[in-house]
């Protein structure tokens, strides 16, 4: 399972929360396989009190961390989602799993429990370690292309723009070469880098790291244009530091025209602080491209979008930050986003406050306490191709489609 020990100051509290949670197998046992004396049942009773308010202290904790979160300064929510996510999806089924066994191995027929209820419990501990392994270990790492063919009444030729979105990572290493390696296989005219490359889970690890990252980004040296903007985790200083001499170009809050086999395409890179002003609209309008230029608008967080009222309708505006939730429950979706933005609308192409606008799920996590988890919701690179009118039919080519 990938990194589920927290940081020092709350390793305590877990280690005790999931103790209880861990306590009913213990006292179940006792009470079935040595029932003898007085107080074996007792024992076991109490183990079940206990670990039945451990259960529900956490899932209470869990529902009230909006609450908490408020009066913790921005911890709570990750802190308890993340002890729901070890108690459901780690401790339940490897506790399950040694119940089972322990059943078989040290208590009598006489004493087991019924057959319907060791279904039922197998079930669930095969349910929850299946939900568990794909979030924590498969689904974090399950890179795929996502491809998506768009027409504009200004587009003359064929343009392809490959997005990445919240790289996020805070130990850069092979699955971060990959990235890299299936965004320089897309062939892409140009590629947008769309905020949060690192997110520090140490006081150094930024200058420790910094090499490693700008290696990364020196190999988007092909013939592709490269854009950055600033996302949650980069000011102006950090933006241009992680940058500084490779071929990608920061933007912070300006417009840049590129060629791309004669068609002119105009890419407005807003950061984080356009949005908390209010200025996106009036600063776009400033940056009025050609009439005849695609214009795309880069930001990280896709509530942009209801700032460019009023502004120049854009041929399309890209965006990151939602992680397209991290956790995709069947049939209902995403179930956070951190945005105005309607859940459903937390991953892919849609029509939102009159914009078209493509939010990418990105390639990493939420650090610090969060659980580093993805279900049902694989980190993506996103390859978008924009053909003049009419010129939408075929599938574009594969180039690597769910690396």
């Amino acid at each position: 399972m990938a990194n589920l020990v927290p940081t020092a100051d709350l390793a305590p509290w877990f280690v005790a929360a999931h103790g209880w949670f861990a306590a009913v197998p213990l006292g179940d046992l006792v009470w079935r396989a040595w029932r003898r004396g007085p107080l074996a049942r007792p024992v076991a009773r109490a183990a079940r009190v206990l670990t039945a308010t451990a259960l529900g202290t956490i899932f209470a904790a869990g529902l009230a961390s909006p609450w908490i979160e408020a009066a913790s300064g921005g911890r709570g929510f990750f802190v308890m989602i993340r002890l729901i996510d070890i108690a459901f999806l780690v401790v339940a089924p490897a506790v399950g799993a040694i119940a089972l066994a322990a059943e078989f191995a040290l208590v009598a027929p006489p004493r087991r429990t019924r057959r319907a209820t060791r279904w039922i419990v197998a079930i669930l501990v095969v349910a929850t370690a299946a939900v568990s392994v794909e979030g924590h270990v498969f689904g974090p790492r399950r890179l795929v292309v996502e491809r998506v063919v768009l027409e504009s009444e200004r587009a003359r030729s064929v343009v392809r723009i490959a997005l990445l979105a919240d790289l996020q990572t805070d130990a850069p290493g092979a699955f971060e070469g990959r990235v890299i390696d299936t965004v320089r296989s897309l062939d892409a005219d140009l590629v947008l880098l769309l905020g949060d490359y690192y997110q520090d889970s140490e006081p150094d690890g930024f200058a420790r790291d910094l090499p490693a990252l700008r290696t990364l980004w020196s190999r988007l040296d092909g013939p592709a244009h490269a854009f950055a903007i600033r996302g949650d985790f980069e000011d102006d200083a950090r933006l241009r530091t992680l940058f500084a001499g490779t071929p990608v170009t920061p933007l912070l809050g300006e417009r840049r025209t590129v060629d791309v086999r004669g068609q002119r395409v105009d890419v407005h890179g807003f950061g984080n602080d356009v949005l908390e002003a209010g200025g996106a609209a009036a600063r776009l309008g400033r940056q009025a491209a050609p009439a005849d230029a695609l214009r795309i608008v880069m930001t990280h967080q896709p509530d942009l979008v209801y700032d460019l009222r009023g502004a120049p309708a854009p041929d399309l505006v890209v965006a990151g930050h939602t992680h397209g939730g991290q956790v995709v429950v069947p049939g209902i979706g995403p179930l956070i986003n951190f945005q105005r933005l309607p859940l459903r609308n937390s991953a892919g192409l849609h029509t939102v406050a009159g914009q078209r606008l493509y939010v990418s799920r990105g390639i990493g996590l939420e650090r610090f306490e969060a659980p580093r988890v993805r279900f049902l919701c694989p980190p993506e690179i996103t390859l978008i191709e924009i053909r003049p009118v009419g010129e939408t039919t075929g599938p574009l080519p594969s180039h690597g489609k769910g690396r």
